[in-house]
């Protein structure tokens, strides 16, 4: 399953659900793909209490330190799918929104 649109960014994220492994390909637009690496990262959530409708979806709000920035996802446990947008996952359910609190990355599903 792709969670970048191949028009917009160079680089493609492929997650197998069976093992949690994320395949990540960086691309050209004129030779393919020129990089494979799987990037299997470990997240430290916190839960919070917090919880919103997302496309008719209660979701829950939780936050992480990841590679020297601050988190906020929500997720949904009602999809029982721990996965989310490019290599995110580890909650208990799938993230339905991610935004870095710097304001760099701000995705939905």
């Amino acid at each position: 399953m792709s969670w970048n649109k191949p028009s917009l960014s160079p680089l493609c994220y492929y997650r197998d659900l069976t093992n949690g492994t994320t395949q990540v390909y960086y691309r050209t637009p004129l030779s393919g793909p020129t990089l494979k690496y799987t990037d299997t990262p470990t997240f430290s959530w916190t839960l919070t209490g917090e919880k919103k409708v997302i496309s008719g979806y209660e979701a829950q709000r939780a936050t992480c330190q990841f590679r020297g920035r601050s988190y906020e996802a929500w997720f949904t446990p009602s999809i029982p799918i721990s996965a989310g947008l490019n290599f995110f996952g580890g909650l208990p359910g799938l993230i339905l929104e991610l935004h870095n609190m710097d304001g760099a990355l701000r995705r939905s599903c």
